[in-house]
């Protein structure tokens, strides 16, 4: 017969808890883990998505016609202007209003490419409105400090930092102006 004295229970009882507080510490930390890694890596790629949106109050035809008037009042040059919708029609798939405009100024984009001329991947500037299916119309362009980021863009002239200040603030003055009545 094997006996137990109280001694050798009480000490494996404080094993069992000592098991349970260790899974449990475990269990705590590989959540502050993961909510310093990986919560606040979602959250930003949200925000390092590089894209700025702004909700027009127009219709795709009015807020397509305010973008082409502001880029001209800005003596901006509009290169392009692609529409993906008209050409998904084409081979018979269908696409909500989406059009690309593709605008410049060799003044504001050459000091970018003079730093890192892969740059140019990214210039002119581009500004996007489309149509959600809900209805909703926007206005979407890539912030100029997603390019510094993409771009690697350093200061290599001590102008460069308020040339990418200046654009961001020449795009979000053009997209207020084309979205808000």
């Amino acid at each position: 017969m094997i006996r137990l004295s109280t001694m050798q229970l009480s000490k494996n009882r404080p094993s069992r808890v000592r098991l349970s507080t260790r899974w449990i510490l475990g269990l705590l930390l590989a959540f502050f883990v993961v909510s310093i890694t990986v919560i606040p890596a979602f959250a930003a790629s949200q925000r390092s998505t590089g894209v700025a949106m702004f909700k027009s109050n127009f219709g795709v035809e009015e807020t397509v016609q305010r973008l082409e008037a502001e880029i001209k009042s800005r003596n901006l040059t509009l290169v392009a202007k692609v529409d993906h919708a008209a050409a998904a029609k084409t081979v018979g798939l269908d696409l909500p209003p989406t059009q690309v405009f593709i605008f410049g100024n060799p003044r504001g984009g050459t000091p970018l490419m003079q730093c890192n001329q892969i740059t140019g991947i990214d210039l002119p500037l581009k500004a996007l409105i489309w149509q959600e299916q809900k209805g909703s119309v926007w206005v979407g362009y890539n912030t100029p400090s997603y390019l510094r980021i993409r771009h690697g863009l350093k200061p290599c002239k001590p102008s460069l930092s308020q040339n990418l200040k200046q654009i961001e603030q020449t795009l979000q003055a053009i997209a207020i102006a084309v979205t808000r009545p």
